[in-house]
């Protein structure tokens, strides 16, 4: 439920930190790769706030943070 809401209220912070993001780190890594670097600097903490908030402890907090990044990093550039 809070998913939807919070990617409209994030998407234009998540653009200005992407392109800055790709501006700073542009030539020496490849636009994909900093691609999901951004993606996953951006979305991870979100993503952990939320679980965080919802009374997830500390070891729920690693393992879904870890899954999170892995599904990013792979789904990033085919989801958009």
């Amino acid at each position: 439920m809070i998913g939807a809401p919070l990617m409209v209220l994030t998407a234009r912070p998540y653009g200005v930190w992407r392109d800055h993001f790709i501006n700073w780190t542009s030539p020496p890594l490849p636009s994909v790769v900093s691609d999901g670097i951004a993606l996953l600097s951006f979305q991870v903490p979100i993503y952990l706030g939320i679980i965080w908030i919802s009374g997830a402890d500390a070891a729920a907090l690693l393992k879904a943070g870890a899954f999170f990044a892995v599904m990013m990093f792979v789904l990033g550039k085919p989801y958009g």
